[in-house]
């Protein structure tokens, strides 16, 4: 069975259950014989609700076989059990349609009278009952002939017909006979009856004329309206045919200059993009990553685990106020002393007295316990106690190095990253580690890239200079993606989700636009790896 019709069984089965649901809430309360409606409304009502239960018997008959045996005897049940309610409901209800009114009014057959006779008898003389004729000699042929169609007017043998007249023996003689018989007064009325019905009806008829006459009367002047504006839109679409092939024939150079336009701009995006639109990027050897928020990132929040030591010398320093001092006290000494100058303990001890201070503890309760403060924040970071991996790390650096691409590690940070990553058993996969504390220099310099290239070529024995064969990845847009770039480098701008976007130790990525077209940006190292994997096709 194909995907539609399964998917068409189980709609026809959830509509089924509904309609099921809705009718036993219908039919099993009773409704159906409410006596707050006239009848002629209920049996409608009982009417319609068995024609739903037909439709709901032919889906329960499409869909029975996909169901179990339960869910079949329990529909099943139901549906006979409403359908035997709605049928005696509709037999209770039923109304006989009344007979139509005769156009005849209902008169009796027309019984004929008998025409009377009187007799004149001469006294004490008796008529006898030999010459009386018979009832039946006395009706006309055609009469008989009505009684019996087959048969013949014929004389009997013993009965000898004369003229009425000759039969002066019986003395006979027709006395007065009504001017109307009650059979023919009864066929007049009925026929003045018919002839009133009939011009009722030829009357109606010549309304019905006049009217249809009216109306298409009115559909003529309609359709004659609308001939006319077909013409009148005929001309003007003519007209404008004509305008468009006058222009068209003036507007040519138009449409080669839009051309050329869109062409420089495609050749411009595709410049903006680098050459690699033009030529077939080199597969990459060397891929270099940094550490903070691309690698590994704090166990929980900088500012939190701050406020936390703070707080246990200086007395309550609140995270929110570190948040705002630590961004800056960071930048001021990335721009006074680069590179760590000065090593990085007192480096960092001018940080957290700083930011301290900007968090509004006492200064000199800063200056008399910052020694303290100092040793325990840098041994908390030099550690997987601060640190942790990204969960595609491991993924990422194992298939690299499985694919014979070289690793290294170029990053802005004092020498207790190595500790953090061999603390996270992740050293071994790097070929080379340059970090800006041992460098002298930092990244965007172009310097410190290349020294990564030198450093890398002995363990594998050719040299490897800075080119498109070596990727760089990366969560600050200047110091790792423009830096690198500027090196010769290709890279990769690494935005990862959560709360460290834009990350803490760059303060300058929070007013920097994100989605810039000429940005190749990634959001995890799978899809780093794959980008890989495409270049190495």
């Amino acid at each position: 069975m194909s995907y539609e019709s399964q998917e068409q069984l189980r709609h026809d089965w959830i509509n089924l259950q509904r309609i099921v649901k809705y009718l036993e809430g219908t039919v099993l309360n009773g409704d159906l014989l409410s006596h707050n409606v006239d009848r002629h409304a209920a049996w409608l009502n009982a009417n319609k609700t068995q024609t739903t239960l037909k439709h709901a018997q032919t889906l329960f008959g499409k869909v029975r076989e996909t169901q179990p045996s339960s869910s079949y005897n329990e529909v099943q049940t139901s549906l006979d059990r409403m359908l035997k309610i709605t049928q005696d409901a509709k037999d209770e209800l039923y109304i006989p349609p009344p007979r139509p009114k005769s156009l005849l009014a209902s008169k009796g057959l027309p019984r004929p009278a008998l025409p009377t006779a009187s007799v004149n008898l001469e006294p004490d003389q008796d008529i006898p009952e030999a010459e009386l004729l018979p009832s039946e000699d006395l009706m006309p042929p055609m009469a008989r002939s009505r009684e019996d169609p087959t048969s013949v007017y014929s004389p009997s043998p013993s009965q000898t017909v004369e003229p009425l007249h000759t039969k002066s023996e019986l003395r006979l003689k027709v006395g007065s006979i009504p001017e109307r018989p009650g059979f023919l007064t009864t066929s007049l009325e009925t026929q003045e009856e018919l002839a009133e019905q009939l011009a009722q009806m030829g009357h109606q008829l010549k309304l019905n004329a006049l009217h249809l006459a009216n109306s298409l009367a009115k559909e003529k002047g309609m359709i004659e309206g609308a001939s006319e504006k077909l013409e009148n839109n005929l001309g003007n679409m003519t007209k404008e045919r004509v305008k468009l092939r006058d222009h068209s024939s003036k507007s040519g150079w138009t449409t080669w200059m839009w051309l050329g336009v869109i062409l420089c701009v495609i050749i411009a995006v595709v410049h903006s993009h680098g050459s690699q639109f033009w030529v077939c990027m080199p597969p990459i050897r060397l891929v270099l990553f940094d550490a903070l928020f691309t690698l590994i990132r704090p166990r929980k929040p900088i500012a939190a685990q701050y406020a936390h030591v703070f707080s246990s010398h200086l007395g309550v320093v609140t995270r929110a106020a570190v948040e705002k001092s630590f961004p800056k006290a960071l930048k001021d000494l990335k721009d006074s002393k680069p590179a760590y100058q000065g090593g990085k303990d007192a480096w960092w001890a001018d940080v957290v007295r700083k930011t301290a201070i900007g968090a509004g503890a006492d200064p000199i309760a800063v200056k008399r316990s910052l020694p303290e403060i100092l040793a325990t924040l840098m041994e908390t970071f030099r550690s997987k106690r601060g640190y942790s991996l990204y969960a595609d790390v491991i993924v990422c650096l194992h298939a690299l190095k499985s694919n014979g691409i070289h690793v290294g590690l170029v990053s802005n940070t004092d020498s207790r990253v190595r500790d953090v990553l061999k603390d996270l058993d992740v050293e071994k996969y790097f070929d080379v580690i340059i970090l800006s504390e041992e460098e002298g220099t930092e990244k965007p310099s172009p310097l410190i890239w290349q020294r990564a290239c030198e450093r890398i070529k002995a363990p594998i024995g050719n040299i490897i200079a800075p080119s498109k064969e070596v990727l760089h990845i990366g969560d600050e847009l200047h110091a790792d993606y423009r830096g690198a770039l500027s090196a010769g480098l290709d890279a990769v701008l690494l935005r990862r989700g959560g709360k460290e976007i834009p990350p803490i130790t760059d303060p300058l990525a929070t007013s920097l636009p994100l989605d810039l077209v000429d940005v190749r940006m990634m959001f995890n190292l799978q899809m780093v790896l794959n980008y890989v994997r495409q270049r190495s096709l």
